[in-house]
């Protein structure tokens, strides 16, 4: 009877445990949710930049063609490279700017009379 008496409370004491923590978990699955939630609005929130950023990138965007043209000729007027060699700095390196747009840029060079149309490319005297 003892021995039943005691199984009988530690079958009961593990129910109780069992159920504290079936309560633990329903709260921990809630909280989940909702950081999960949390974290899918925040990803979908636009980033608030400061004023001041944002003048400085849409100014860079506004002038980033002759920005980029004008790496082109800083790179060329230290170093005679050929075209792809050119390309692979400042499109596959440095990324300045896609290769279609790079292509773009040493032609409207070229019309300009600054790059010369050799193999090796070199600046001319401004």
């Amino acid at each position: 009877m003892i021995n039943e008496k005691k199984l009988i409370e530690a079958f009961e004491k593990i129910k109780r445990d069992n159920d504290e923590i079936r309560k633990e978990i329903m709260l921990l699955k809630e909280e989940n949710k909702r950081l999960s939630m949390e974290i899918k609005s925040l990803k979908r929130a636009p980033v608030n930049q400061p004023l001041f950023q944002k003048q400085i990138i849409k100014k860079i965007n506004r002038h980033r063609k002759e920005i980029v043209k004008q790496k082109i000729i800083d790179i060329l007027r230290t170093k005679n490279l050929s075209l792809i060699e050119l390309k692979e700095i400042v499109v596959d390196k440095e990324q300045y700017c896609s290769k279609a747009s790079f292509y773009r840029y040493v032609d409207e060079l070229k019309d300009q009379i600054i790059i010369n149309e050799q193999k090796v490319l070199s600046l001319r005297e401004i």
